[in-house]
């Protein structure tokens, strides 16, 4: 079997998982791999939430990412789907996990 076919098919059975995805628009690899995986969810009719452009400042107070994320969380779509403005692949962790209505939600996911 072809690896792009298996990956299609491991990627469609993942359409109706929870997830909340972080990413930022300057990773190179992950911002188009993440708009590519939401499309391919959302074609395959899942319901993706995501940040309006412009995208996030991971700057921004953590009470107003906190807001935007609680407001994001309330569309009550299973995948979450937000973009913070430039950075890279390990600029995204070294300020996601900092916000508390993202571990928050994080932790409430159950199985």
């Amino acid at each position: 079997m072809e690896k792009s076919n298996l990956t299609g098919r491991q990627m469609a059975a993942m359409k109706d998982k929870t997830l909340w995805i972080t990413v930022c628009s300057g990773d190179n690899k992950a911002f188009p791999g993440m708009n590519e995986a939401t499309a391919l969810w959302e074609s395959l009719g899942s319901s993706v939430a995501r940040n309006a452009s412009p995208w996030w400042d991971s700057k921004a107070p953590v009470a107003d990412l906190n807001q935007k994320v609680r407001d994001l969380a309330a569309q009550g779509k299973k995948i979450n789907y937000t973009v913070f403005a430039d950075g890279n692949h390990m600029y995204t962790w070294s300020f996601a996990y900092g916000i508390d209505a993202i571990r928050d939600w994080l932790f409430a996911q159950k199985k």
